[in-house]
């Protein structure tokens, strides 16, 4: 009927006219929307009629050994979970509801009055199937029509698998998109689905740090969302933490909160040189070298920088195994070996320090 009238209307501009006026050219323009408009919402299952938080809550279910999602839109049957908008995951086991996740109660956030909604459930049982109540405006398959509709009138809805509470008050009656061959009295899934009346969206703050996700202006910190409503320390213009979380919300990790090196440790955990992975706060310090491989500030044991420091005199502990650490001048050679940054003019001097032992 409504394409019929449709293609009337636009056979009608075409010969009359109307067609030379842009003031009835818009106003076809608009009828031909709030046509579409119209249509789209008798398809639809439910249409909201007050503005406010969409509140989901799952009543009771019943059925053989399964996995049932239901879920808001009309997703492609190629699409992962993550990718779909669910609501409910529910196991059922022998005729019982073993579990229900993320919770029985689900608000989905605000939704302004005429939002169309529609449904889909995947059922997981000795395979998967999807059905759609979106379809049913259109050429529903029989997994649609056994889901979203009361095929033999046993709700005594008059074929309809939604039952009417109150205003934007319903609950729905569904059987399961594995249920194609037989019509088992639409009770797989039994949901609540109400509107509660809001002029603005309702905060949804899981971690009360002031922020929502979305951000909406109900929230201590307004409009402003969240980054992960999850995570308390996480919040826009935060302190960066020592944590790899990008605690401000900026979509960086702080300067010293990286691992270049990948040896496990951040610069702000203590990683004395982010380059080089054999230098962090774990690794084991080699003596009589110019290394501070373990990041304590400390070189080891018989550290020449230490008695180069404190006596002025160069120390002979010029290769790691060398137990002899008694103070003494070095010859040319074995300063060469210990300093190959020194200067031959300043090899042998009393009080010569080497770059490595420079502050």
């Amino acid at each position: 009927m409504r394409l019929v009238g449709l293609l009337g209307v636009a056979r009608w501009w075409k010969t009359s006219e109307c067609s030379r006026s842009r003031r009835c050219v818009l106003g076809i323009e608009i009828c031909l929307l709030l046509l579409a408009f119209a249509s789209t919402q008798a398809h639809a299952l439910l249409v909201t009629t007050t503005p406010g938080d969409l509140i989901f809550e799952f009543l009771d279910g019943k059925g053989g050994t399964s996995t049932q999602e239901f879920g808001l839109g009309t997703p492609s049957t190629t699409s992962t979970i993550a990718e779909r908008d669910v609501i409910f995951l529910v196991e059922l086991v022998s005729e019982t509801v073993a579990s229900v996740s993320p919770s029985s109660i689900v608000n989905f956030g605000f939704f302004p009055a005429g939002s169309v909604l529609d449904f889909y459930n995947v059922s997981s049982f000795g395979g998967t199937f999807f059905a759609f109540s979106s379809s049913l405006g259109g050429s529903p398959t029989a997994r649609d029509l056994v889901v979203f509709t009361d095929t033999n009138n046993s709700l005594g809805f008059g074929g309809s698998a939604v039952e009417t509470v109150g205003v934007d008050d319903w609950i729905l009656h569904l059987d399961d998109a594995a249920s194609i061959s037989f019509d088992d009295d639409d009770n797989e899934l039994i949901i609540s689905v109400r509107v509660v009346p809001s002029a603005f969206p309702v905060c949804i703050d899981q971690d009360e740090d002031g922020f929502g996700s979305p951000g909406v202006e109900s929230c201590p910190a307004g409009s402003v969302a969240d980054c992960d409503d999850l995570d308390a320390s996480v919040f826009p213009g935060a302190e960066e933490l020592c944590d790899g979380k990008d605690n401000d919300c900026d979509g960086q990790l702080g300067v010293e909160e990286v691992d270049n090196d990948l040896d496990g440790f951040l610069i702000c955990e203590g990683d004395c040189n982010d380059d080089d992975p054999s230098l962090n706060p774990d690794a084991v310090e080699i003596n009589f070298n110019f290394v501070d491989e373990n990041c304590d500030g400390d070189l080891g044991e018989c550290n020449p920088c230490f008695a180069w420091s404190n006596h002025g005199e160069y120390v002979r502990c010029v290769a790691a195994g060398v137990s002899d650490c008694s103070l003494s001048d070095l010859t040319a050679e074995e300063a060469n070996g210990l300093v190959s940054s020194a200067a031959t003019s300043d090899i042998g001097k009393k009080g010569f320090v080497p770059v490595q032992c420079q502050q």
